[in-house]
């Protein structure tokens, strides 16, 4: 992998991290209303796009929901919900 596409990864990861939180509630479900699921919708394009991989979205949504205290006893539903939003047709 070349230097300038490391760094686009990375961007790419960082945005997609500051983008994250809004198709939470404030309480750490996803996709509860139009808004989040309009914020979800456009995570999904930067997704698709640039191939991000699923396994790097299952660690930035685990990291989100663990440094807001989200890590509930769902949190395995809230994960596959968010899996399959972004990598199902």
């Amino acid at each position: 992998m070349l230097e300038n596409e490391k760094i686009l990864k990375f961007d790419i990861i960082i945005e997609i991290r500051k983008r994250i939180p809004m198709c939470f509630t404030s309480n750490g479900q996803f996709i509860i209303s139009s808004v989040e699921k309009n914020n979800a919708s456009e995570l999904k394009i930067i997704i698709i796009e640039n191939n991000v991989d699923r396994i790097i979205i299952e660690d930035i949504v685990l990291g989100y929901l663990f440094r807001n205290n989200h890590l509930t006893h769902n949190v395995k539903d809230q994960v596959y919900l968010v899996l399959d939003f972004f990598f199902k047709n």
